[in-house]
């Protein structure tokens, strides 16, 4: 497996030129650098021994990105939100709960028996600290909900506490598209208040993809958080540019 320096020296050594797309589709800007680079898997031995994720993101993209999946908890919690907020898809003909909701303010879910406002809230201790981060519909019952320590958890093992976002310029050459990777930051020290701070204003949206298996049994497709690539920084202390050029070159390299 590559470390860290090695990754640093082949992102250097990569900027700034052209690369056709080695795959269609949203995700081809992370597949092309991970190919690029030579890593099978996007995360990486820091210099600390921590593990450091890679993102790579085309800039100035507004579709939000996945942080991380994390099923609410609570008693069939997902089975409770699927039978009361769900709809019935008319191709499957089983209920299904797709929706996204926000801390900022109510989203309001549509289903056979009407309208029904839905919330992120927060619950917090005596001393004034995040507890548990709910779901919630306009009288303030709750369906589900994640506790802050289970969250905290959630995200460093799947971003390693830190994370180098690889931002991408796009373009199109013989109907594909290229990429020119040109800036890259290491960002660390992950902060559980930024990140809740991002839930609370809306920065960080939380993307609700409940179903049913053939058999009928409840299944969370992948309930998500979402951010805005312009706000992934905010979740972390430190900020470290590792590459910043200009991108050159008139045509796309093959590889």
């Amino acid at each position: 497996m590559l470390g860290y320096d090695q990754i640093e020296n082949n992102l250097k050594r990569i900027a700034g030129q052209w690369y056709f797309s080695h795959r269609k589709g949203p995700t081809g800007v992370g597949k092309t650098l991970e190919d690029l680079l030579g890593i099978p898997e996007n995360n990486i031995p820091g210099p600390n021994g921590e593990m450091v994720e890679i993102k790579a993101i085309r800039e100035g993209e507004e579709s939000m990105i996945t942080l991380f999946t994390k099923t609410p908890g609570g008693k069939n919690a997902i089975g409770i939100l699927l039978d009361r907020f769900g709809h019935t898809d008319k191709t499957r003909g089983k209920k299904v709960l797709h929706t996204t909701l926000s801390g900022d303010k109510y989203t309001d879910v549509t289903t056979e028996h009407g309208v029904f406002p839905l919330k992120i809230d927060f619950d917090y201790d005596d001393y004034g600290n995040i507890t548990l981060i709910q779901i919630v519909d306009y009288n303030h019952n709750i369906y589900a909900y994640w506790e802050r320590a289970e969250l905290e958890r959630t995200f460093r093992s799947k971003l390693g506490g830190s994370l180098i976002l690889v931002l991408a310029l796009s373009r199109k050459e013989l109907n594909r598209e290229c990429f020119c990777y040109h800036k890259a930051l290491l960002l660390k020290g992950f902060s559980f208040d930024k990140f809740i701070d991002l839930i609370k204003n809306g920065k960080i949206k939380i993307d609700l993809r409940i179903g049913r298996y053939p058999n009928g049994r409840v299944h969370d497709h992948g309930t998500g958080f979402r951010i805005s690539p312009n706000y992934i920084e905010h979740c972390f202390t430190s900020k470290k540019t590792i590459i910043d050029i200009n991108c050159y070159g008139t045509g796309c390299i093959q590889t």
